[in-house]
């Protein structure tokens, strides 16, 4: 679980939040990280910065289903459409061929831009 790993202050509100409590969360928040989901969309509609990450699949693509809106960051690995049944991957690495680093980068300067901006 990711909140093994983010340290203090962090709460796994996993099936405890609904919709508008989700929405006044992510409307706090500086910036949105995870997968092309609802929560993803829900983030960028109330303003708050999306990096999000996309696999090879045509049909879940950022062209069709990417955050609405500017300053955004999505990612994808680079792959050709991948024609895979969703439970037998020939490759079974595709999320991984999105680097941690990358990711990481924009998170920490959409954070710092949108900090910059609010102590101007």
């Amino acid at each position: 679980q990711v909140t093994e790993f983010a340290g203090e202050g962090v709460a796994d509100l996993k099936g405890r939040a609904n919709l508008p409590t989700l929405a006044a969360i992510l409307e706090t928040a500086s910036v949105f990280v995870g997968p092309s989901t609802g929560p993803m969309h829900l983030a960028a509609a109330v303003g708050t910065p999306v990096v999000t990450l996309f696999g090879p699949v045509r049909s879940t693509g950022p062209d069709r289903w990417g955050p609405l809106g500017g300053g955004h960051r999505v990612f994808e690995t680079g792959l050709p459409v991948c024609r895979c049944p969703v439970d037998r991957c020939k490759l079974g690495d595709c999320m991984e061929r999105i680097s941690v680093a990358d990711v990481t980068q924009a998170v920490v300067e959409i954070a710092l831009s949108r900090t910059s901006s609010t102590n101007r």
